[in-house]
């Protein structure tokens, strides 16, 4: 069976869960060709018992569509660890996945994807704030083709995650960091100072992150394919600094700064 683009949506809760996984518990399946598979899953209709469900589920598609590329679990709230590990483990060509939402993964999933898919390119885990520095080492030091990557509300995070992808992840074109209220200048003069800075990194968001002053806008001076950055309640970035950085690309509209 060969799908290039599977979309499940559970709008009528657990009664299409459950056809769900008959069908793909079903002994007349084998291996499955499965390369996008998004989930479209309404919180509100999500009902207690399913977790157990969903990480069942998880484990099937890790253990029989080897081919897959594309996983979009956005908030998906009820998966864990456990179901995780397992596509991380069987589906070594994963290149872009979406876990934002989903509170309940901790860095064992960094771990295991820094371990099991060296191909990834796309990462958005936004608000799943048990992640840390430690896993996102692993993960750096090991996926080195990561273009982008949403950290929005990774709260734990610091500048220690900034110095291993400056380091690690020359392929860097867009990061999120609104909500990381522990990353400081030093950790964007680390970034700035990255391989990804000179040709790669476009987008970069720095939104609610209160450390960030205008030290880090020189910092980012350095990424000459820089065309947006948002610094939406950053207070202690001044519209002088924002002045200095338009000076150096010389393009008025470049750059979408403004909302401090």
């Amino acid at each position: 069976m060969s799908c290039v683009g599977v979309r499940v949506r559970f709008a009528n809760g657990l009664l299409r869960k459950r056809s769900l996984l008959l069908l793909m518990t079903s002994s007349a399946i084998g291996r499955l060709d499965f390369r996008h598979i998004t989930v479209d899953l309404k919180k509100s209709q999500v009902a207690q018992p399913v977790a157990r469900l969903e990480d069942e589920a998880l484990k099937f598609i890790g253990a029989h569509c080897p081919e897959l590329v594309t996983l979009n679990l956005q908030t998906c709230s009820q998966i864990t660890d456990e179901g995780l590990i397992t596509i991380c483990r069987g589906c070594h060509r994963l290149q872009s996945l979406c876990v934002s939402g989903c509170a309940n993964i901790t860095d064992a999933i960094l771990n295991a994807l820094g371990q099991n898919c060296p191909r990834l390119r796309i990462l958005e885990v936004a608000r799943c704030s048990q992640l840390t520095d430690v896993g996102f080492g692993t993960l750096a030091r090991n996926c080195h083709e990561l273009e982008k990557m949403d950290l929005e509300e990774c709260v734990q995070i610091t500048d220690a995650t900034l110095i291993q992808l400056s380091v690690h992840c020359p392929r860097l074109q867009v990061l999120s960091l609104s909500h990381c209220e522990l990353i400081t200048d030093d950790g964007i003069r680390h970034l700035g100072g990255g391989p990804c800075a000179h040709d790669r990194l476009e987008v970069v968001e720095l939104d609610n992150c209160p450390l960030i002053t205008d030290a880090s806008l020189e910092h980012l001076k350095t990424c000459h394919s820089l065309d947006r950055i948002e610094l939406y309640d950053c207070q202690q970035i001044t519209r002088a600094g924002i002045k200095r950085l338009r000076l150096v690309y010389n393009v008025t509209a470049l750059l979408e700064t403004i909302f401090i």
